[in-house]
């Protein structure tokens, strides 16, 4: 078998698939950018998007609320459309998060990004995560999120 080494790169800002995703609101946001809105007077609300395993599992960025997809659907009134979100997930091309993201946009939501590198890229660069945290989740269509 050979084994391939995968070099993380950076796409060109001036590529047309880089423009693409701009417009529709999909680029993600790098880590850096996150920690400078994070410590910024109106920081975003970071949503790690999951399966109940997956947030009982793995774990988080400090602060982060924990939501599937189902929840994301179904409108939970935490994803209010005047703050700044950021999703994140632990899928391969941060897909969960770039639904999400998606799913946000089509409801006119404007500052939704997903987190370039998902969880690992941010635990790669360096940032804290936490584990252990207890996890209860919204149920799809119930509006509130505790």
């Amino acid at each position: 078998g050979r084994i391939y080494r995968i070099a993380p790169t950076t796409p060109d800002p001036r590529s047309a698939e880089v423009r693409q995703l701009l417009a529709a609101g999909l680029a993600g946001k790098s880590t850096a950018e996150l920690v400078a809105r994070l410590a910024s007077d109106a920081p975003p609300l970071v949503v790690d998007v999951g399966s109940r395993l997956a947030h009982q599992s793995r774990p988080h960025i400090p602060g982060a609320l924990l939501l599937d997809l189902d929840a994301i659907g179904g409108g939970s009134d935490a994803l209010a459309a005047d703050r700044g979100i950021v999703f994140y997930c632990a899928c391969p091309n941060e897909a969960s998060a770039k639904r999400a993201t998606q799913i946000l946009l089509a409801r006119g939501h404007r500052d939704v990004r997903a987190l370039a590198g998902g969880l690992d890229g941010w635990m790669a660069a360096g940032h804290p995560v936490e584990a252990g945290v207890e996890v209860s989740f919204v149920p799809p269509g119930d509006r509130r999120a505790d």
